[in-house]
């Protein structure tokens, strides 16, 4: 799908037609959600062959737009809105059941900060001129500099975010934080929660 550069390509009225269509063609046992068996079909034909695992982790990370481990005609609305009517993308971020220590909160709280400092749309997404930024002002908090060219840009956000779609999502970031605290020997859940 290319993503539309500010031009309507259909109204609302033909995308609510669409998305009735698309989940009527897809949704096999009609529940309202679009199972795994259900996307190996809409995945095989979108490709042309069976699919892989990894365009199926593509696949949901991009439409399943409020995190919920499911995709419903909501989530599909959303997403033909986004790439039709140039509508920005707006994530409908999952509650975190986790508790972390406080350490790994403060860290979490100034890696948030520095993220939202170059999401000047408030979508809780980044481009890469914007990775870009996030990147040079990252090491230049570690005392270093650093000028990191496209192909390093765009790397970085595949090696976060796990496609190549061209957007850093704040909470693949947050994810990515938390590993790289984890990775460095930093307890990043609070000990009230371990049983």
């Amino acid at each position: 799908m290319i993503q539309n550069e500010g031009h309507k390509l259909a109204s609302l009225e033909e995308i609510q037609v669409l998305t009735g269509h698309f989940m009527q063609t897809f949704d096999r046992d009609r529940d309202g959600l679009l199972r795994q068996e259900e996307l190996n079909s809409l995945l095989s034909s979108i490709y042309n062959k069976p699919y892989q695992d990894r365009a199926m982790d593509v696949f949901f990370k991009v439409w399943d737009t409020n995190g919920d481990g499911k995709i419903d005609a909501i989530d599909v609305e959303r997403v033909c809105k986004r790439y039709l009517l140039g509508e920005p993308e707006v994530r409908v971020e999952k509650a975190k059941k986790r508790v972390f220590s406080k350490e790994a909160l403060q860290r979490l709280e100034v890696a948030r900060r520095l993220f939202k400092m170059f999401d000047t749309d408030g979508s809780n997404t980044l481009g890469p001129p914007e990775v870009r930024l996030l990147m040079q002002e990252s090491y230049k908090g570690m005392g270093m500099e650093f000028n990191p060219d496209e192909k390093e840009v765009l790397g970085f956000m595949e090696m976060i975010s796990g496609h190549d779609e061209k957007l850093l999502y704040l909470e693949d970031y947050e994810d990515y934080v938390l590993k790289s605290l984890k990775e460095a020997g930093i307890n990043v859940e609070s000990e009230q929660m371990k049983i």
